[in-house]
């Protein structure tokens, strides 16, 4: 099914799930440097800075190969930023050593199905559901799994299992409603999802999902609304654009453009983690403001990259009327929102190439995919800055 390449499914509780609580010990008593790094590292990844999060817990990983909390957190990660084969690979390896570590089991079904491994990802996850019965996020990926498989009785099947297991989850109601609304039950989707979306703490991704739902209607008014309210003005014109074509042909699902813009990162070729490097910065302790020079060098910043070009997807945070202003603005933007820049390479630009009468740019990048990059703009509009995705 073409949905996970759009807007699509939920894995579950993403931010602070089981997996990160695989091992327990006294981690939290080490050197203020590990303790910073792992606050970064849950820190990026709930800021959607995926790639940062990776970079984040490959660093706590060096300095300790037994942290598993770490492995789940870069494996998760990688999955992320579309680099589930080698988050499987690393997970098949410490599985050997620690079969029984069903954290680590429920992640690997998950990093085989986003590596279109479906069936090895059915039959991880059900031989870990034997292990641990109870466990609806196990439930809910296997239903992903069986709706990969293009079996949606299965996957239907799975996702009522884990709402009993878990009455209410929105994870898992949206894996639900998709799965209906794929199948052919439009209706039954948009109602399940229009309830949802009402709900406190509903989360963006549910709404663009409902948006999709709307457009395969052919209601673009409503599809339009739901855009709007997320996604920046281009990426929401974008999507409408595509909500049209949708309603245009009225072909449904098995036709859903692969360009449509949502929250969920999307899928891009692995990565090598061990091409990653250690922060120079040296430890901070666990009080420090976050925007300490040794926090900033540990976020990823490096003042020898403001010149050098960013290949792929950036964003433009801001045009001075020369290069003093453009480096004091990058300074103050980085400082202000070390958050949701760090993991970025930055690049101050002439506005009209080698004319530099226009003024210049600051840009950052590269992002993981274009949704990333409209999240990154959607959370810097909020604190009133200005961010504009750059076209690769």
């Amino acid at each position: 099914m073409i949905c996970t390449a759009a807007l699509g499914f939920l894995w579950g509780c993403e931010s602070d799930g089981a997996a990160d609580k695989a091992v327990e010990g006294e981690r939290e008593a080490q050197a203020p440097m590990g303790n910073f790094l792992r606050s970064a590292a849950m820190s990026s990844q709930n800021s959607y800075n995926y790639m940062a999060a990776v970079n984040y817990y490959h660093n706590l990983r060096n300095r300790d190969p037994d942290d598993l909390d770490a492995l789940l957190g870069l494996t998760r990660n990688l999955r992320y930023i579309g680099s589930a084969s080698q988050a499987a690979e690393m997970l098949e390896q410490a599985l050997a050593e620690h079969p029984e570590n069903l954290a680590m089991r429920a992640e690997l079904g998950k990093a085989l199905v986003a590596s279109g491994r479906t069936a090895a990802a059915i039959a991880s996850l059900s031989e870990t559901i034997q292990l641990s019965p109870g466990d609806w996020e196990i439930r809910s990926a296997l239903g992903i799994a069986y709706d990969l498989l293009d079996d949606p009785g299965k996957a239907q099947e799975s996702y009522r299992t884990a709402l009993e297991l878990s009455p209410g989850n929105m994870s898992v109601i949206n894996n639900l409603a998709l799965s209906l609304a794929l199948s052919g039950r439009i209706d039954e989707g948009v109602a399940m999802l229009e309830r949802t979306s009402a709900q406190p703490g509903a989360t963006p991704h549910i709404r663009q999902n409902l948006a999709l739902m709307y457009a395969m209607k052919g209601d673009v008014e409503r599809a339009r609304h739901l855009a709007g309210q997320d996604l920046p003005a281009e990426m929401a014109r974008h999507n409408v654009e595509i909500y049209e074509r949708l309603s245009a042909t009225r072909a449904g699902a098995e036709e859903l453009p692969s360009d449509i813009v949502g929250i969920a990162p999307t899928p891009l070729p692995d990565i090598d983690v061990a091409r990653l490097e250690e922060p120079a910065a040296e430890p901070v302790e666990p009080a420090a403001p976050v925007q300490q020079p040794a926090a900033i060098a540990a976020a990823g910043f490096d003042e020898d990259l403001t010149d050098a070009p960013i290949d792929g997807i950036k964003v433009e945070l801001g045009v001075f009327p020369n290069r003093e202003r453009a480096a004091a603005g990058l300074t103050a933007l980085r400082d202000d929102h070390v958050d949701l820049l760090s993991g970025l390479r930055f690049q101050i630009a002439s506005v009209e190439g080698d004319d530099s009468s226009a003024g210049y740019r600051v840009l950052a990048g590269p992002l993981a995919s274009v949704a990333l990059a409209a999240d990154l703009c959607t959370k810097l509009h909020s604190r009133k800055e200005t961010c504009r995705l750059v076209a690769p």
